[in-house]
């Protein structure tokens, strides 16, 4: 066998090199992961012994609870369950309105290692969709009707009402009269989404008035003319005038959007042993807006309807 050409490795010598570069990179990077801290041994000595839910399938506002044990490392790590901490063995009663699938979790250092997972499935197929009517007058009418006293349209502009998926954008553009000073400028823009009170369980409570705002966001802006702050005594009351016109204009908001919810509210009475279970906000293909609720059939309703119908005296 000749030698090898100058700069030409064997195959075999070649590949042995690379073998043995790859094995000395692996205990560089194994003692590098160590010397910055990274749990690999952490999590490697933690194990999921058991985890389920029970029952597995469920029907509307019905819960399953969710069981757990885990053992590993006395500390170093912690549990979630769906990116949330949990202790290491325990229980959580879980009410999914869709089939849901959770994840447990072991965390250190920033570092996550899926243990297992459970899927609960939510069986909707006797709940019904209400598409509601007009959403965008249902949202108009009530902010006409409370624009009144010293708030009004400004220059005769109307509510700009925006749809999005979880959202609705409201956007006002006002004239507010404020003693100080003649009619200012103010521009509100708010937002909040829609969401179903968790009762489903509660028998004394009122099926048809379960909606609520979540996320409220409310911005209130009051641009006045230069000239007001020449006005005698403008320096110490303008300040005054306009803070209290922008708690006025924002508590007047916050009130507008009760308002708004408890129109939707009893826009639509769910049919007798029905209950909302859950709303959704959208934006159609025109460009207007959906507000959509699903009700599904409540056993505790019918029960507590059975219940008043048995004790309720025959003339």
């Amino acid at each position: 066998m000749g030698k090898p050409v100058m700069g030409f490795e064997p195959a075999t010598h070649a590949l042995q090199k690379r073998c043995s570069t790859t094995e000395l990179h692996r205990h560089k990077n194994t003692i590098s992961q160590k010397s910055r801290g990274i749990p690999t041994d952490i999590l490697s000595e933690v194990s999921l012994e058991s985890f389920n839910a029970n029952p597995t399938a469920i029907g509307p506002f019905g819960t399953s609870v969710l069981s757990w044990r885990v053992t590993g490392p006395t500390s170093g790590f912690h549990v979630e369950l769906n990116q949330q901490t949990v202790v290491r063995s325990g229980e959580q009663v879980v009410q999914p309105v869709n089939t849901t699938t959770y994840r447990l979790t072991a965390n250190a250092r920033g570092v996550s290692e899926l243990l297992g997972s459970v899927q609960v499935a939510a069986d909707r197929s006797s709940c019904q969709i209400n598409p509601g009517g007009n959403a965008l007058s249902t949202i108009q009418g009530p902010i006409y009707a409370n624009i009144t006293g010293d708030l009004s349209f400004r220059d005769g502009s109307s509510p700009v009402v925006t749809f999005s998926p979880g959202r609705i954008r409201i956007q006002l553009h006002l004239s507010k009269h404020i003693d100080v000073f003649p009619n200012p400028d103010v521009d509100i823009d708010a937002s909040f989404g829609l969401t179903v009170h968790n009762v489903a369980l509660q028998v004394t409570a009122i099926p048809d008035r379960v909606l609520e705002a979540t996320g409220e966001l409310i911005s209130v802006d009051i641009s006045e003319p230069e000239w007001v702050w020449l006005l005698p005594g403008a320096a110490l009351g303008l300040p005054i005038a306009l803070d209290g016109g922008k708690r006025d204009a924002h508590k007047k908001m916050h009130e507008l959007i009760q308002g708004i919810v408890e129109l939707l509210n009893f826009y639509h009475t769910p049919p007798h042993g029905f209950r909302r279970q859950s709303v959704r906000i959208d934006v159609d293909n025109n460009g207007g807006g959906i507000i959509e609720t699903t009700e599904c059939p409540s056993a505790v309703l019918q029960k507590s309807a059975a219940i008043a119908q048995v004790n309720t005296p025959q003339c």
